[in-house]
């Protein structure tokens, strides 16, 4: 399966926008994004999902750890537009408590200004 990336900086984040499948054979690629924004000292990363197919336990697992890596590292991440058939899952696996979720990346970065975290 393939995953596509798009990345873009605005209002004090970083956007990064996921189209396909996240699962095991994907999970690096996806990986290599979040390690990237790290690196670059973003202070915000919102990860939209709109376009996401189908996410597997590994690519919720890289969500959580990258989230305790952010958080680490001063910074945030927050995820935008999971698709309903995608919720259940998430919302099942208790995930909502961990990372912020948001329905439009308008309420990302919303959220982002009044955290006082963007530039």
């Amino acid at each position: 399966m393939q995953l596509t990336t798009h990345t873009r900086d605005s209002q004090g984040a970083r956007l990064l926008k996921i189209q396909g499948t996240l699962d095991s054979t994907t999970t690096d690629r996806l990986a290599e994004s979040l390690e990237t924004a790290l690196k670059d000292k973003c202070r915000w990363l919102i990860v939209e999902l709109d376009d996401i197919d189908y996410v597997s336990s590994a690519g919720w697992g890289a969500f959580v750890a990258f989230s305790k890596d952010f958080g680490a590292a001063g910074a945030g991440l927050v995820l935008t537009g999971i698709p309903p058939h995608l919720r259940l899952a998430w919302k099942a696996l208790g995930l909502e408590k961990l990372i912020p979720t948001f329905n439009t990346v308008d309420d990302a970065f919303n959220h982002v200004r009044a955290a006082g975290k963007a530039d």
